[in-house]
């Protein structure tokens, strides 16, 4: 048997008087019908939780209106806290694209320390982003026939990977 909670105020009656007004009032602020069937569920409960535990409401319409905009506003700063993941991921990329350009300043003068046969390969794959069988080609043209060897043995893989 389930225990029945008393309330302070008729909130049916309340409610069936005042819903259609309190609906309309926060549409015209919203102008989206399911954000308005939130916000007046939301308000529904806060009205039904103030009637539980107080009493003593002089002008109930106002009251139930200024619950009603106090909702609206609570509502709209929730979603202000949540930011539309396509604009998240264009910050993280352009922050990537950044870090990644400033990186690119420091490592591309350390490559220069490296052997050819390293530095060339490196910086083709990591920092122009050619994928393998582009990067193939162009370190056969950026080593020029600097390394005979290492030119073959990449045709040679290339035309085994094909």
């Amino acid at each position: 048997m389930q225990k029945e909670i008393k309330t302070n105020c008729d909130v049916p009656a309340l409610w069936q008087e005042h819903k259609n007004e309190l609906r309309s009032f926060i549409l015209k602020r919203v102008k989206d019908q399911d954000f308005t069937n939130d916000i007046l569920q939301d308000v529904l409960m806060k009205v039904y939780n103030f009637c539980i535990s107080k009493s003593g409401v002089r002008n109930i319409r106002s009251w139930l209106f200024q619950i009603a905009q106090n909702t609206i506003t609570d509502q709209y700063r929730k979603q202000s806290k949540f930011i539309d993941l396509d604009n998240l991921n264009d910050l993280e990329n352009k922050e990537q694209n950044i870090t990644f350009s400033e990186a690119t300043n420091y490592i591309l003068p350390m490559l220069d320390f490296l052997p050819k046969d390293y530095s060339v390969p490196l910086k083709l794959t990591d920092i122009d982003n050619y994928n393998p069988q582009t990067m193939v080609f162009k370190l056969v043209e950026e080593l020029n026939g600097e390394s005979e060897a290492l030119n073959t043995e990449l045709i040679n893989k290339y035309e085994q990977g094909k």
